[in-house]
């Protein structure tokens, strides 16, 4: 009888995410991570958020928006699903890192000059984000 093929899908960890830290106490950051949208959502690891400049507090990046989210400052390091205008306490990766860029997760409908803008001010906050790791 022949064998029958079978896949097991894990889950995204961080360890998929992130390729190296200069010191996990110091790359990491505790932050609220609020969902703005109008229905619940799931933001997944990987998920390149921006600040609410009034708030302060992290959303998923928004390129076209003039409220501070069009700033990518951090990446979502803990998977976290949300009631509309809901938020929570998430640990996030805010500097001194390097990500795999396969499974860094950036808007929806991002154009390539936007996703360019993203990585750029990423990299000032020396979180690198490199597709040959």
């Amino acid at each position: 009888m022949p064998e029958t093929p079978f896949s097991v899908t894990e889950p995204k960890t961080l360890g998929d995410v992130v390729v190296r830290l200069v010191n996990p106490d110091f790359s990491y950051q505790d932050e609220i991570v609020l969902n703005p949208g109008g229905a619940a959502a799931t933001l997944e690891i990987g998920l390149v958020l921006g600040r609410v400049t009034a708030s302060g507090k992290l959303v998923p990046h928004a390129p076209v928006a003039a409220d501070g989210s069009q700033n990518a400052v951090a990446v979502l390091a803990d998977r976290v699903t949300l009631a509309a205008g809901a938020e929570a306490r998430r640990l996030t990766v805010a500097r001194l890192a390097m990500l795999r860029e396969t499974q860094v997760i950036y808007a929806a409908g991002i154009t390539a000059p936007q996703r360019t803008a993203a990585i750029a001010a990423l990299d000032v906050r020396h979180i690198l984000i490199r597709e040959d790791v």
